[in-house]
């Protein structure tokens, strides 16, 4: 692991940073996990509905909503496996 570090140029905190927050997160469709994604899509929805274009909704919202996507992406993936 020291090598890698080593020869990826960054600091090991650096590393281990981007590690983290681009490592795949598996995530399992619990009644938790839909009642989360239900309360955020209705705080997006209510955002659409003000913005005019995609690209006016605040970047936080766009966020949220590609991880939302991501989630019921792989609910369905692991529903047909």
């Amino acid at each position: 692991m020291f090598n890698k570090i080593a020869m990826s140029g960054l600091s090991r905190q650096d590393y281990m940073t981007n590690a983290i927050l681009n490592a795949p997160i598996k995530v399992f469709a619990t009644r938790n996990v839909i009642d989360s994604c239900k309360s955020e899509l209705q705080e997006i929805l209510s955002e659409l509905k003000r913005v005019k274009e995609y690209g006016e909704l605040d970047a936080n919202y766009r966020h949220e909503l590609r991880m939302i996507v991501e989630i019921i992406d792989a609910a369905i993936q692991e529903k047909s496996l």
